[in-house]
């Protein structure tokens, strides 16, 4: 069994043979260990009740298990509580415990180990996250067959150490390197106003390596190797890398950027790391645990429920054209006249995202963002209490270009209806 360990004997079977015969006087015998032989007549005798009961037998049907039950069991196993976990799976298999549409239905052909042989890790531990069968009504959404990842509490503290001593180790070169003269960074032009070093090259190839060594069946989204050629982000779990957020900072030595990573499942952010190695600060968070800098509990400034009360971070996309140039200027017009206290630019997209998370700032929106330059600071946000949506009012999408992170929901709700109002200039 997956859950009950093999019960062990230091002896050979004659001894072992010896023990269970033996007991105290006037105690009834109890049975301590099956022998190899009583085994295979037990498991005979199983085969030949099972035969009477369907003559024909048919090939029985794969149980279908839901989200919650693996999760809960799992839950059990992590917490080290093995007898509640044994429980809990066998009442699954009894149908005494429902956890959503299609349980009880198929817990007649359920056992406790193939409800765990059903789970598929796609992390290195199989108690870290699973794929499942889908229930029905998981089925109608996302088709037939389709695997359901599930993301436990286990794989988030290990993913996050993870993310945290990786990230910390590479925003040691990142350091070392910025305060290296420009020409010693090997600047290369993307663009007229967006641009790449070597060592925005080299950080990249570093944290490539590194994942794929912990976790090879996940895919990665990075600036540098993915940026040029286009990207797509899809629902297998997905890390997402900015190397260096804020180049031009690291270039001209404004010690404003950033190493972003994050973990990305189903193209929702579950694992988040802004780390800004030349102040030292490290903001991470992990789906449902909250949000931390340095150690320290982030809570954004939920109290902060309109534009004139807030101070609004914002940045300038690499595009030149004529109608982003307005769209940025009206929209920063348009901020200053709903009476925003102050308007401010860092040059990274990250750490002015997570100044919302931490409470300096109320408001931080852009436009062009694109996966890797929010994703990290999205989750850590999220954590702190801030509000996340694209221009459209509605949650964040990681692909819409668009990006608002607030203090309140009613903050997010009217910068998004200023920002996505018509333009009155071309």
């Amino acid at each position: 069994s997956l859950l009950i360990p093999p019960v062990k004997t230091n002896g050979s079977e004659e001894e072992d043979k010896q023990r269970v015969s033996e007991k105290p006087e006037g105690q009834e015998e109890t049975r301590h260990i099956d022998t190899t032989a009583e085994v295979e007549e037990s498991r005979k005798r199983k085969n030949r009740m099972s035969s009477f009961l369907d003559a024909t037998p048919a090939e029985e049907p794969a149980p279908t298990i839901s989200m919650e039950a693996v999760t809960a069991v799992l839950n059990e196993l992590d917490g080290g509580r093995q007898d509640q976990a044994e429980a809990l799976v066998r009442g699954i298999c009894v149908g005494t415990e429902d956890f959503g549409e299609g349980e009880a239905a198929a817990s007649t052909q359920a056992d406790p180990d193939s409800i765990l042989a059903e789970t598929m890790a796609f992390g290195k531990d199989p108690k870290d996250a699973v794929k499942v069968r889908p229930t029905a009504s998981v089925e109608a959404r996302f088709g037939p067959s389709k695997p359901f990842p599930i993301v436990t509490e286990r794989f988030l503290r290990r993913a996050l150490h993870f993310t945290i001593k990786m990230v910390r180790q590479a925003g040691a070169g990142v350091k070392r390197a910025f305060f290296e003269d420009i020409e010693k960074k090997q600047v290369d032009e993307k663009g007229a106003t967006d641009f790449v070093t070597v060592f925005d090259k080299a950080c990249e190839n570093f944290l490539i390596k590194t994942i794929k060594e912990e976790f090879p069946g996940h895919s990665i989204l990075a600036e540098e190797s993915s940026g040029a050629g286009g990207y797509e982000l899809t629902d297998v779990p997905t890390w997402v890398i900015d190397p260096i957020d804020g180049t031009t900072n690291f270039i001209r030595r404004v010690p404003e950027c950033a190493v972003s990573v994050a973990l990305v499942v189903e193209k929702r952010p579950v694992i988040g790391v802004v780390y800004n190695p030349i102040s030292g600060d490290m903001y991470s968070a992990a789906e449902g645990m909250g949000a931390q800098k340095n150690g320290r509990q982030l809570v954004c400034s939920s109290d902060c429920d309109s534009i004139s009360s807030a101070l609004v971070y914002t940045n300038i996309c690499n595009q030149r054209d004529q109608l982003t140039v307005s769209t940025y200027l009206e929209h920063q017009q348009r901020m200053i006249t709903e009476g925003a206290i102050a308007m401010r630019m860092c040059g990274s997209a990250a750490l002015s995202s997570v100044y919302v998370a931490e409470g300096i700032a109320d408001v931080y929106y852009e436009t062009g963002p694109h996966p890797w330059d929010v994703a990290a600071a999205a989750i850590i946000c999220k954590e702190a209490g801030a509000t996340l949506l694209d221009y459209s009012g509605e949650g964040l999408d990681l692909c819409s270009r668009t990006y608002i992170a607030a203090a309140s929901d009613a903050l997010a709700q009217k910068v998004a209806d200023v920002l996505r109002a018509p333009l009155t200039r071309v």
